[in-house]
């Protein structure tokens, strides 16, 4: 009997330290199984790398689960969180009101999944967000939720089905929108984004681009990487580079013609100090790519040459 009690004593004492032991994060999901909810994702401290850094700071995450849908259980759990991490999902839709509990979320991962709707109402409460990524996916147009985040600086849209950049969703964005990330999707025009001075980098990479608009760019308060390369592009006008900063990089295709309205624009191109390079990082001449519209060029039917664009 004494040894019956001996051992039952040593097993309760073993229980006990190990729930002593558990992490916030286990001991939180396990509260929270017990209520007849599991939390799929793990608490742990904010990364650094991340907007909503800092002391005791927190996030879900929940990379690689391979979840079905939003894991609001979570946020019964715990609410006050910085970021969100969702990578690698199963998730086909934002529902409205799967965010409404996160009043200080700041960054919010949706990268790689199957995302193909974000329902009105499902993000526009996220009125602190920063980083914003809902990239490959099957996303065929920009969410019309975005219009609703002034804080954000980054938004990646990258790797989806998007046809259409719309300027009234992004102008809300103008005060803070820093990177602006398309690569890899069925975008065949873009619009003036003059109105986003704080650029740092503007990805158009591999979509049906065949022209720009000689304002894409405004002027930017610092240098900015603009990625067009593996686009439909043959030519392009040197009064849309020519906002860009020294510092700058431009990533293109060595075929594209570069037309200055005159031998002026074009010698203030040359001063600008810039790193113009193709996608396998091998520099490019900018004084090779570039002609002065007084030269012979050909007058295409499906686009405005940059000769001829206002």
């Amino acid at each position: 009997m004494a040894n019956y009690k001996m051992q039952t004593t040593h097993t309760l004492l073993t229980v006990l330290c190990a729930v002593a032991t558990l992490s916030p994060t286990v001991l939180g999901r396990e509260i929270s199984s017990l209520g007849g909810s599991t939390c799929p994702c793990h608490l742990e401290p904010a990364h650094d790398y991340y907007p909503g850094a800092g002391e005791g700071s927190l996030m879900w995450n929940c990379r690689d689960r391979l979840l079905p849908s939003v894991p609001t259980s979570c946020w019964a759990v715990n609410a006050n969180v910085t970021q969100v991490d969702l990578f690698n999902h199963h998730i086909t839709t934002l529902h409205a009101g799967d965010f409404d509990a996160l009043k200080n979320l700041r960054f919010l991962n949706v990268y790689k999944g199957w995302l193909s709707q974000v329902e009105e109402g499902s993000l526009r409460t996220l009125t602190t967000l920063e980083h914003l990524d809902l990239g490959f996916g099957f996303l065929t147009e920009v969410p019309e939720e975005i219009s609703h985040m002034p804080q954000l600086r980054v938004l990646g849209l990258e790797y989806n089905q998007i046809k259409v950049v719309p300027r009234d969703l992004l102008l809300p964005l103008a005060d803070n929108l820093e990177e602006l990330i398309f690569v890899r999707n069925e975008v065949e025009s873009v619009p003036e984004l003059d109105f986003l001075p704080h650029l740092t980098y503007l990805d158009l990479e591999a979509n049906n681009i065949r022209s720009l608009p000689k304002k894409l760019l405004g002027a930017l308060s610092a240098p900015c990487a603009l990625w067009i390369n593996d686009n439909p592009l043959s030519d392009v006008a040197a009064a849309m580079l020519l906002p860009l900063p020294n510092g700058s990089e431009i990533r293109t295709n060595a075929s594209v013609v570069v037309w200055a309205q005159n031998n002026a624009e074009m010698s203030s191109m040359f001063d600008r100090d810039w790193r113009v390079y193709d996608k396998n990082q091998h520099d490019l001449d900018l004084f090779v790519m570039t002609q002065t519209c007084d030269e012979p060029h050909d007058t295409p039917t499906d686009f405005i040459h940059p000769c001829e664009a206002e």
